[in-house]
């Protein structure tokens, strides 16, 4: 079985997009909506069982559940329309890029200790080092990050960097190895380790 030799994203290609007032909305609307829920569920058996029991508390488990999954219904809609005007947005950003020649020379290897109760774990991921010329200046860059070693995966030092318009960078056309019988670069690899926050 052959080894394969590849770029694993820890990150989405959303992960800049953000909102937390719709995410806000959202959450609230569905803890109503269980609220609403679980009044129903109480207002049900006694209903059942013969018991005396008030409309109104019906009508407000109805009234709750149907305005809580009503919020988080909507505020998902244009949370989810919001995300792609984002993503539309970025990819005009990517057509319109300045491109420039850029390559790889080295890998930085991000360790974090986390710890959890009496253990502790390393998330570790990878990114490139990356350097290209804007109009005579060699600028240093760092690509996105990765879950696997990249330090081997290399077959040429080529990358394409893009500047979006608001100044982030962009990588494509990696020279990715095809097998063990290709060509791989060597990479300095620069190891940091930080504990976790907690």
């Amino acid at each position: 079985m052959g080894t394969s030799y590849k770029l694993q994203r820890a990150e989405t290609k959303d992960h800049g997009f953000s909102s937390p007032a719709l995410s806000m909305a959202a959450a609230i609307g569905g803890l109503l909506a269980f609220g609403g829920l679980i009044c129903l569920g109480m207002v049900f058996p006694a209903i059942l069982s013969g018991g005396s029991v008030k409309g109104e508390f019906f009508a407000v488990g109805v009234g709750v559940t149907v305005l809580g999954g009503s919020l988080f219904v909507i505020s998902q809609m244009m949370f989810r329309k919001a995300k792609r005007e984002f993503l539309k947005k970025r990819k005009e950003m990517y057509k319109s890029g300045k491109r420039f020649s850029g390559r790889v020379v080295g890998v930085n290897k991000h360790v974090r200790h986390v710890k959890y109760m009496k253990d502790t774990f390393d998330e570790t991921l990878w990114s490139f080092r990356i350097e290209y010329s804007d109009g005579g200046e060699i600028r240093t860059v760092t690509s996105d990050k990765y879950l696997n070693d990249i330090s081997q995966v290399l077959k040429s030092d080529k990358v394409t960097v893009v500047i979006l318009g608001d100044g982030t960078a962009v990588f494509k056309n990696y020279c990715l190895r095809n097998n063990e019988n290709d060509p791989c670069i060597k990479l300095e690899t620069e190891e940091t380790e930080q504990d976790a926050e907690i």
